[in-house]
C-alpha cells in the first residue's frame, strides 16, 4: 500500500486528471485492510482534501476537511503536527470560499498552539503561519 500512495501523491503533485479517482479508491481499500483511523488512510484522505482544492472545489474539500480534522484530533491529538497542519489548511480552504473570519480564528489558533507546542521554527509551523499570513494579507 506504501507504493500506491506513493504513485497517488505523484498524479495528485502533477495535477494527474485521474488522482482524484486513484486517491479516494485507495482512500477507501485502506480503509478497508486497515481501517479509518490508521495512519496511512488519514494520510490519503490528506491527499484528498489536496487534489479537492486544486480542482478548485472548495466547498468539498472544506467538508472533507471537517471530518478528517475530527479523526485527527481524536487519533493523533490537537496539538499533534499533523492535526494542526490540517486545520491551518481548513483554515485556507474556508477563507477561499469567503469565511475568512472563521478562516482568521482556524488559522491564528492552529499558528498559536504549534508555536507554542512544537516551537517557532519547525517546518510544520512555518507553513501554518505562511498560510496565516495568506489569510489575513489577502
Amino acid at each position: 500500500m506504501g507504493a500506491r500512495l506513493a504513485l497517488a501523491w505523484v498524479l495528485a503533485s502533477t495535477g494527474e486528471p485521474d488522482a482524484e479517482a486513484v486517491v479516494r479508491a485507495l482512500a477507501d481499500a485502506l480503509a478497508a485492510v486497515h481501517g479509518p483511523d490508521h495512519r496511512d488512510t488519514l494520510a490519503a484522505r490528506h491527499l484528498l482534501v489536496g487534489v479537492l482544492r486544486d480542482q478548485h472545489r472548495f466547498e468539498e474539500a472544506v467538508g472533507l476537511a471537517w471530518d478528517l480534522l475530527a479523526v485527527r484530533e481524536a487519533v493523533r491529538g490537537p496539538e499533534h503536527p499533523y492535526t494542526l497542519l490540517l486545520r491551518a489548511e481548513l483554515a485556507l480552504l474556508l477563507h477561499r470560499t469567503g469565511r475568512t473570519g472563521e478562516a482568521t480564528a482556524l488559522a491564528g489558533q492552529a499558528l498559536a498552539t504549534a508555536t507554542n507546542v512544537q516551537g517557532p521554527h519547525t517546518r510544520y509551523t512555518i507553513r501554518i503561519r505562511d498560510i496565516h499570513h495568506e489569510i489575513t494579507v489577502t
